[in-house]
């Protein structure tokens, strides 16, 4: 099947912080998307609290109308813990089961450890190679509140989705999220996701946008 999708997220929330028009649009045009959840609540969060926020995720991804979702269980902030091949090897695994054309995933300078080494395996997994050569979109995505703080090469957006009809329903599903809304001026505010999207309009002349960094591309 042409134009699948895959997103590959180190934890909840970090999928519509960045690309809720985006999936929906690839969803609205019969494109299949799944997305590969790679933490577990282990060490940062309390359970109660994680099973919450997984209890949000799933809520997401049934309004997202998502069905095809990859669930694993390395530890929550501490991703460094675990050998880069374990990670490697299970994101190998769901690419090559799932054979998606295009993938989504976090940009590799980011405050997050987790962030950082999500984007290391599956850069290394996709590295040019024939048993991956179906992939022929990899796009990098920053996420509010991490990757703007690290240090070193920031994220550059060079790929842009137009969501001007749509900016009040990608806040409202936010809502969703009632444990990592924050209120402005935190990032994870509602205004200041309205407002990053305004600024990135500023970037390419659109009321509102949602923005990627487009790593490699085989036409």
């Amino acid at each position: 099947m042409k134009n699948k999708i895959l997103i590959i997220i180190a934890h909840p929330d970090d999928e519509i912080l960045w690309m809720w028009w985006t999936i929906s649009k690839f969803i609205n045009e019969w494109k299949k998307v799944g997305v590969l959840l790679l933490s577990n609540p282990w060490n940062a969060r309390n359970n109660n609290e994680w099973n919450l926020r997984l209890s949000h995720f799933k809520n997401v991804m049934s309004k997202l109308w998502i069905v095809d979702i990859y669930y694993n269980n390395f530890p929550d902030t501490s991703f460094d813990s675990i050998r880069l091949l374990d990670i490697i090897q299970v994101i190998e695994k769901v690419i090559y089961n799932f054979k998606p054309n295009i993938v989504y995933t976090h940009y590799y300078n980011d405050l997050n450890i987790d962030h950082c080494i999500t984007s290391k395996a599956v850069i290394t997994a996709l590295r040019p190679i024939e048993k991956f050569n179906f992939v022929k979109k990899i796009f990098l995505f920053e996420i509010l509140s991490s990757t703007e703080l690290s240090v070193g090469e920031s994220f550059l957006p060079n790929y842009y989705e137009n969501i001007k009809w749509f900016i009040d329903n990608k806040i409202n599903l936010f809502d969703l999220y009632e444990t990592e809304c924050r209120n402005f001026p935190h990032p994870r505010s509602k205004k200041w996701i309205l407002t990053l999207a305004q600024y990135r309009w500023m970037e390419v002349w659109l009321s509102y946008a949602e923005w990627f960094m487009l790593y490699r591309c085989i036409n």
